[in-house]
Parts: C-alpha cells; sequence; structure tokens
C-alpha cells in the first residue's frame, strides 16, 4: 500500500477483511515508513503479527522525525497462504475489519 500497489496489496487480503482495490486506494497510507516485526503468535490457521511501525522522515538531526506506533494484524491461513483479515492500522476504512 504505501508503494501505491493496491492491486498487489489487494492479493494478500482475505475476502473477510471487507476490503478491496477501490479501499485500499482511498485508505490512509503515510508517504513513507519504516515497519519491523516484533511478535507473531499463531495459533493453528489464525495469528497476530505485531509489527512496530515509524511514519515519517529520517531526515532529523538526530534520525526519525516521525512518528512511531505498535499495530496488530490479525492473519488467517486460506488455502495453504496466509491472508490479511484485519489491521486497525491500514484497513479501518473497511467496514468488517477486526483487528
Amino acid at each position: 500500500m504505501i508503494a501505491g500497489d493496491y492491486p498487489v496489496a489487494a492479493e494478500l487480503l482475505s475476502p473477510s477483511s471487507g476490503c478491496n482495490v477501490s479501499d485500499l486506494a482511498a485508505a490512509y497510507a503515510p508517504g513513507s515508513a519504516r515497519i519491523v516485526l516484533d511478535h507473531t503468535a499463531v495459533d493453528g490457521d489464525h495469528a497476530v503479527v505485531t509489527v512496530n511501525v515509524t511514519e515519517g522522515s529520517e531526515d532529523g538531526p538526530f534520525g526519525s522525525s516521525g512518528s512511531s506506533h505498535t499495530e496488530r494484524i490479525t492473519v488467517q491461513r486460506e488455502g495453504g497462504v496466509w491472508k490479511i483479515t484485519g489491521s486497525p492500522w491500514l484497513l479501518s476504512s473497511c467496514g468488517s475489519t477486526k483487528g
């Protein structure tokens, strides 16, 4: 999404996410972000992935001048492939997302 390749991003979504390509194109996406995996908790075909996100510029004199936050992304294995079912950060505009 950050790169603006919404069709590819949409392929990573589960149909249960409630999002489609149009939703992704209309959603908020920062101009730049650093996303670091923090933790993954897997329970069978479901998982919660926790990431640390820093949005904004790293051009400041002391490194990043952006803002940081932690996000939980829920995923589900569908047909042997992990698909995103919900994220309060990037998919908040979709009606049925759960995070």
